[in-house]
């Protein structure tokens, strides 16, 4: 297995193992409004969420530590909180500004950075591992949202959301037990 693969693989299962269970629950809170007709808008949330998550992530492999892990986890978690309720808000304050995205990317980002610097080791370049991490990433997260984004469309083409209110009422009860789960998380963590 080439270099480039074994970092590939990494990234993806960071996402799609049940280890990176974080970052697939802020997946669905973000994403369980959509369908698949949003794919495009969700494909450049994804991407700039990335964007940010690779930035800290390779500051903090490259530096160490920005912040104490217990902090990092927490600010994890409440990205996850914020992303569940964010369904009981009106539809203008739901708007996914990419600004915010790359903002909660760089949160995560900085969650696995400590377990990434250590697998570096001594390597003397670390562009090719982060660049083919962050792409396992990407495509991982695209996947993962791809599946949330398959499910709404066919709850809605089974008549089970069959009109935007009750898909709307989903989004916020799956939201709110992905909030619920992340209060238990923050305490978990404090």
């Amino acid at each position: 297995m080439s270099d480039f693969t074994l970092w590939l693989s990494l990234g993806w299962q960071h996402i799609l193992d049940i280890q990176g269970y974080d970052h697939m629950m802020f997946l669905l809170a973000t994403f369980c409004g959509y369908s698949f007709y949003d794919w495009k808008k969700a494909a450049w949330a994804v991407s700039f969420f990335t964007l940010g998550h690779s930035l800290t992530l390779a500051y903090s492999a490259l530096t160490g530590p920005v912040l104490n892990s217990k902090w990092v986890e927490v600010g994890i978690a409440i990205t996850i909180f914020f992303a569940g309720i964010q369904w009981w808000f009106p539809q203008h304050f739901r708007r996914h500004s990419r600004i915010i995205i790359f903002g909660i990317g760089l949160i995560h980002g900085l969650g696995f950075s400590t377990y990434l610097r250590s697998l570096f080791g001594h390597e003397m370049s670390i562009v090719l591992p982060l660049f083919s991490f962050n792409l396992g990433l990407e495509l991982g997260q695209l996947i993962f949202v791809l599946l949330i984004l398959r499910l709404t469309t066919f709850l809605k083409k089974m008549q089970l959301l069959p009109t935007a209110e009750k898909h709307l009422q989903f989004s916020q009860i799956v939201g709110s037990l992905c909030a619920l789960w992340s209060l238990w998380l923050i305490f978990d963590r404090l």
